[in-house]
């Protein structure tokens, strides 16, 4: 435990340098005309107890699909935008790219990272060779999560080694009860998403001011 308080105290340092970061970035940026995301690819475990397996704890980010590596810092600012507002619905960074391009498309594009439906899945555990193999098998194999937002609150159906259980986010507490969201189906469900090749070029004056 004593461990882990000094981790937090450092990782509160970073948090703190990574605002004075983005505030020296924001402070040459014109805001007026400049759509700004601040998000992140992942939290870190500091502890907590698995919500599927309760004698497993999370450490770090190679293993596990608890809140505190999936919920991630989404900050959005339109061009024109004066007001903020906290949206309390389901969202996915994976829809960066559907945001941006509205925002090429339209002049008050609104920022919609809602969905209905997130997945999140993890395969394997770095470093494995390392641990023991009685630590090792506690981790071993893959796991799925899926989210579903039905307009009210937010289900986690997590699925691990053939186990399954349903998070309900619509409270002050998480509550936990037997799974029967049917995850490895809709994992299943999901085409082949092959990897993206290529890309559109960068005009000279987005690279100049990249650079900048």
């Amino acid at each position: 435990d004593t461990v882990i308080e000094e981790l937090l105290r450092m990782y509160d340092g970073t948090i703190r340098q990574a605002d004075a970061l983005v505030k020296r970035l924001l402070d040459v940026v014109d805001l007026s005309s400049t759509l700004v995301v601040i998000t992140a690819d992942h939290g870190e475990g500091f502890g907590e107890y698995s919500r599927i397996r309760d004698d497993i704890r999370i450490f770090g980010h190679a293993y596990g699909l608890h809140e505190s590596q999936l919920h991630v810092p989404l900050i959005v600012k339109s061009p024109s935008q004066k007001s903020g507002m906290r949206k309390g619905g389901l969202a996915s960074i994976t829809e960066f790219p559907e945001v941006v391009k509205s925002h090429l498309s339209e002049t008050d594009a609104t920022c919609d990272f809602t969905v209905d439906r997130g997945y999140a899945s993890t395969h394997k555990v770095h470093y494995s060779d390392e641990l023991t193999a009685e630590t090792s098998k506690n981790f071993d194999g893959e796991s799925y999560a899926l989210y579903e937002f039905d307009g009210n609150s937010i289900q986690k159906h997590l699925w691990w080694d053939d186990t399954e259980v349903t998070v309900n986010f619509n409270g002050d507490q998480p509550s936990i009860q037997d799974g029967g969201g049917d995850v490895r189906d809709a994992f299943d469900a999901l085409d082949e998403v092959s990897a993206y090749a290529g890309g559109d070029s960068v005009s000279k004056s987005t690279a100049e001011t990249l650079e900048e």
